[in-house]
C-alpha cells in the first residue's frame, strides 16, 4: 500500500458520481514541486472520496472545493496506473480526511510505499520502469 500526505491545489470544480450504494466525489488537483528545479514539475493527480450509504464528512468537504483552493491529504492512498491508450501514467489518491488551508501554509509531501517485489529491482529493464 502506498500512504500520502501531500498540500494540492484544486484545479477542477468537484464532480459527483454516484454508482448504486457507493457515493463518490472527484476532482482533479496539482501537487506541487517542493523547490523549482529542472527535475522536479508539479504533478497532476484526481482525488477521489467515496462512501457507503450516506455522504461522507470527506465529501461534503470537497464540496465546498473551489478552484485554487489549497487542501491537506493526510494519509490518503496513493495509486499509480499505467494507461496503455494514452501510454500515460495516472495518479489517483483516495482521501479519507481533508482540511483546507492557507495559501501560506508550507508544501508537504511525504509518501511511504511498501509492498512486495517477486523479482530484484533492475534500471535498466525497460519493462520494470515507465
Amino acid at each position: 500500500m502506498k500512504h500520502i500526505t501531500v498540500t494540492v491545489k484544486v484545479i477542477e470544480e468537484p464532480r459527483h458520481i454516484d454508482n448504486g450504494d457507493f457515493h463518490g466525489m472527484f476532482c482533479c488537483v496539482d501537487i506541487p514541486a517542493l523547490w523549482e528545479s529542472k527535475s522536479m514539475v508539479t504533478t497532476n493527480a484526481e482525488l477521489r472520496t467515496w462512501s457507503k450509504g450516506s455522504t461522507s464528512k470527506t465529501q461534503i468537504a470537497l464540496e465546498k472545493a473551489v478552484i485554487g483552493s489549497k487542501l491537506l491529504i493526510n494519509d490518503g492512498e496513493l495509486t499509480i496506473n499505467y494507461n496503455k491508450e494514452t501510454r500515460t501514467n495516472e495518479i489517483q489518491i483516495k482521501a479519507t480526511q481533508i482540511a483546507y488551508v492557507p495559501e501560506n501554509f508550507p508544501e508537504i509531501n511525504t509518501v511511504i510505499l511498501t509492498g512486495r517485489t517477486m523479482q530484484e529491482f533492475d534500471p535498466n529493464d525497460q519493462k520494470q520502469t515507465n
